[in-house]
């Protein structure tokens, strides 16, 4: 029977599950994000890759937070009315995976489908945020 999510996991998981709704992460297929708790783990790509029983030799590249998200949030001349919510949406996301995460990174595992991972420390030292792929060719 699986360990019960300490009191700062639970509450970061619905609040990321609130701000996930129906965001989907653009890409040539679009896809959910799905909150994760990955536990008490010291935060690098090799921890991050056996804890998703990713294997250690996929390649793997790291990006900042704010690159992550500026382009998810930023209005451009060619975005409608109607790409409006979704820029809020996404808006919405970082500002609750900031709230809750402390040095916050995105990690990158894969080259055509890319697993992403929004991760950080929760105030208990839980690692947790959200995750999602991406398709690339």
């Amino acid at each position: 029977m699986p360990e019960p999510f300490s009191p700062a996991a639970t509450a970061a998981l619905a609040a990321f599950n609130a701000a996930t709704g129906d965001l989907l992460m653009p890409s040539e297929r679009d896809h959910p994000f799905i909150p994760v708790i990955l536990g008490m783990i010291t935060l690098s790509p090799q921890t991050v890759a056996q804890a998703l029983d990713i294997p250690l030799n996929t390649p793997v590249s790291v990006q900042s937070f704010e690159h992550f998200f500026t382009p998810l949030t930023t209005r451009q001349p060619w975005h409608t009315t109607d790409d409006l919510p979704t820029l809020v949406g996404f808006a919405g996301l970082r500002d609750t995976l900031a709230a809750y995460l402390r040095d916050p990174v995105v990690y990158r595992f894969g080259e055509g489908t890319v697993t992403v991972l929004i991760i950080g420390y929760l105030d208990d030292g839980t690692v947790a945020g959200v995750q999602t792929k991406v398709i690339e060719t």
